[in-house]
């Protein structure tokens, strides 16, 4: 069965590695594999958390301290290139698949209307976060029928 959908990384860190792959997307399912088809989603979390802490830290003393120019100038640039990283985290690029045995699935669970799969024992292993274009019922009840 075919799923439309997003596929919806986090921005920022987690106990677990997202798989590369963002934005709109498409999920099939059938007794011996899942495939995610979707766009490969292009780094910059560093940058990005980076440019949160330069944001939080920085603005806060030139805010309540008489700050050198170039201290602002600094912040203010590492700020804008952190945003654009963080923008271009999710801006979909080149096409990407994966078809994984559902050996390598370990488990998945709903949360906030995203489906998360736990993928190991592939290259690559980490997370994939699916949120349907419907309501993520029917696919719960349908990977609920396959496990058995």
């Amino acid at each position: 069965m075919d799923y439309k959908g997003t596929f919806v990384p986090p921005a920022f860190g987690n106990s677990r590695v997202p798989f590369n792959i963002a934005g709109p997307g498409l999920l099939k399912i059938n007794e011996d594999h899942i495939y995610f088809e979707g766009y490969k989603s292009s780094s910059g979390c560093f940058i990005s958390a980076l440019a949160l802490l330069v944001l939080f830290f920085g603005f806060g003393s030139i805010i309540f301290l008489d700050t050198d120019p170039n201290v602002v100038g600094i912040t203010i640039a590492v700020t804008i290139l952190g945003l654009m990283g963080y923008k271009r985290k999710f801006k979909a690029k080149k096409p990407v698949s994966y078809e994984i045995p559902w050996v390598s699935v370990k488990k998945y669970h709903h949360k906030d209307g995203v489906v998360v799969f736990q993928i190991v024992k592939f290259k690559p292993k980490g997370d994939i976060y699916f949120a349907p274009e419907n309501n993520c019922d029917e696919l719960l009840s349908h990977l609920k029928s396959l496990a058995g």
